[in-house]
């Protein structure tokens, strides 16, 4: 099985947005979490444009170091703040200190029960080369003996060659792999072209998006699986629990951050209760 890192195993603490805005208010510019998530909607779009463009940005220190002030400063200016006075360096430093980074709480038991199942775990990602030692700091590196990172490889997702590095490291036949990812364009559909299995259904390819009806019955069509016989796991209710529910799904609302404690359905606040949730539904 392999696994994007960032977003997906990783994730800065306590979250993206709320480091961005502990940074810019520590500089004297307070701005609340939700205009942050709004603004960050410019990390992905600029993954998107890097990847078109060919621009390598893990390549070195210096390319990451451009790129991300880049992100930073766009940022900045959806958020109405200064582009100056070394605020966006101060982002920058911030985002590159292994001290801001975590698991996801659930990770850890997950990964144990991969192993216990005899899957060989590995990770393809496009991050720096200090992710090897973010991993190390964080006691997972070496739980994961196929290691795929672009700051050390000089090559980046949605490239097939990175893909390819990953299943020759593995040994194990493309249909045989799992690819566990959080974004569209870099963990779907290049790790599916190869043979892979990777499971989502992803508005930015589809060209429709939740809460939409059409993007659950196109989800649903590609299983081949009933609606009633199908979970949907998702940490929004507007978009993950009523809409899969009318259509017959069975709604698991995945709260990590506590923010619906008087959710009524079925919620859960760390992934190593699904199992038994779904057993008891």
């Amino acid at each position: 099985m392999l696994f994007d890192v960032g977003e997906t195993l990783v994730h800065p603490e306590p979250s993206f947005p709320e480091l961005f805005a502990r940074i810019v208010g520590e500089a004297g510019h307070e701005r609340d979490r939700e205009a942050v998530v709004a603004a960050s909607a410019t990390v992905r779009r600029r993954f998107s444009e890097a990847s078109r463009d060919g621009d390598l940005w893990t390549r070195s220190p210096e390319a990451s170091r451009g790129f991300w002030l880049d992100v930073y400063g766009r940022m900045l200016r959806e958020l109405a703040l200064p582009n100056r006075d070394g605020l966006r360096e101060r982002l920058y430093d911030g985002f590159t200190d292994l001290g801001n980074y975590a698991l996801f709480g659930d990770v850890p038991a997950a990964l144990d029960a991969l192993e216990a199942d005899g899957l060989i775990l590995g990770i393809v990602s496009n991050y720096e080369a200090w992710l090897d030692d973010l991993l190390s700091r964080l006691g997972v590196r070496d739980r994961f003996p196929v290691r795929v990172i672009s700051g050390l490889e000089g090559i980046e997702k949605p490239d097939p060659r990175i893909y390819r590095l990953a299943l020759r490291r593995s040994g194990v036949p493309a249909p045989e792999v799992a690819f566990v990812g959080d974004n569209p364009e870099f963990d779907v559909d290049p790790p599916a072209a190869l043979g892979m299995f990777p499971v989502r259904v992803i508005s930015g390819l589809e060209g429709i998006e939740k809460p939409d009806p059409h993007i659950y019955r196109l989800a649903l069509r590609r299983s081949g699986v009933p609606a009633p016989e199908v979970a949907f796991v998702g940490d929004n209710p507007e978009f993950d629990v009523d809409p899969p529910a009318a259509l017959g799904m069975f709604p698991v609302l995945i709260d990590r951050r506590d923010r619906y404690p008087e959710y009524q359905g079925t919620r859960i606040t760390d992934l190593r209760d699904l199992a038994g949730v779904l057993e008891a539904a």
